[in-house]
């Protein structure tokens, strides 16, 4: 997959990174393709990045996390068994070609408390 994006010279594709080295990146990219874990997620939002969410084909929770970031964050989400899935990550890299997060100093720690308590209530609130 990684020639896909040979034509796009900001695109850097990375395996296995330390949590360090996460951390770094998510300060420094603007947009990530990523699967539709809701640590994930919730963490990449945490740096403003926008994301094409493409995610594991036999999880239904990666399906809802990824349309609940479409509905409220107006992320992209790709379906990984679409015939036309290089060229959707395509298309969704050029739409996003010239999007740039705005630097902003939150209180990082404060919103993982909360987001931690809205998934909590979340949870809860369905077990009835």
């Amino acid at each position: 997959m990684s020639t896909s994006f040979a034509k796009f010279s900001n695109v850097h594709i990375k395996g296995f990174v330390t949590q360090q080295e996460m951390g770094m990146l998510y300060n420094l990219c603007d947009i990530a393709i990523t699967r539709g874990g809701t640590t994930s997620l919730a963490e990449q939002k945490l740096f403003d990045i926008k994301q094409i969410i493409i995610p594991i084909p036999r999880t239904h929770d990666q399906y809802d996390n990824a349309q609940w970031y479409v509905d409220h964050h107006q992320d992209i989400m790709i379906n990984q068994r679409d015939k036309g899935f290089d060229i959707n990550i395509i298309n969704a890299l050029i739409k996003l070609r010239t999007f740039q997060k705005k630097p902003q100093k939150k209180e990082k720690q404060l919103l993982v408390a909360q987001a931690k308590d809205a998934i909590w209530k979340s949870i809860f609130s369905s077990i009835k």
